[in-house]
């Protein structure tokens, strides 16, 4: 009888303790929460100049985004999904590349920096939200 109880009692703690257990896949912060926005500022295409432009950043996921590049008047098609993770020190980091093209940046505070690689042609973009 004795080993019964010790038994049931074993099995209640180990379900207990795996209920509590966090899901590896669930992010503990929603990162795009501080990266959603329109963030005003300039669009450099190397080589060629700059322009000042926009970009919209929409939420897809806690951990991914899309953006919509406006500059110099020309409205892009919004973006493939971008990747979100945690920078360390307030920095949400932003990546996602295809076949043809790459984008690299960051969201630090209220300011977003982007790398867009597509081929020949690397274009960065700074800007600041409100």
């Amino acid at each position: 009888m004795k080993q019964k109880q010790i038994l049931a009692i074993a099995i209640i703690t180990l379900m207990i303790c795996s209920g509590c257990e966090k899901d590896p896949d669930t992010p503990s912060v929603d990162l795009s929460a501080n990266a959603v926005g329109l963030y005003s500022g300039t669009w450099v295409v190397v080589g060629l100049g700059q322009v000042s432009g926009t970009c919209l950043v929409n939420k897809v996921s806690s951990t991914s985004v899309n953006l919509i590049i406006t500059a110099g008047g020309q409205t892009m098609p919004t973006s493939p999904e971008v990747s979100l993770s945690d920078g360390g020190g307030g920095m949400i980091t932003l990546t996602a590349s295809d076949s043809e093209c790459t984008t690299n940046g960051y969201v630090i505070n209220k300011t977003l920096s982007l790398t867009l690689k597509c081929g020949v042609i690397t274009e960065t973009f700074t800007g600041t939200k409100p």
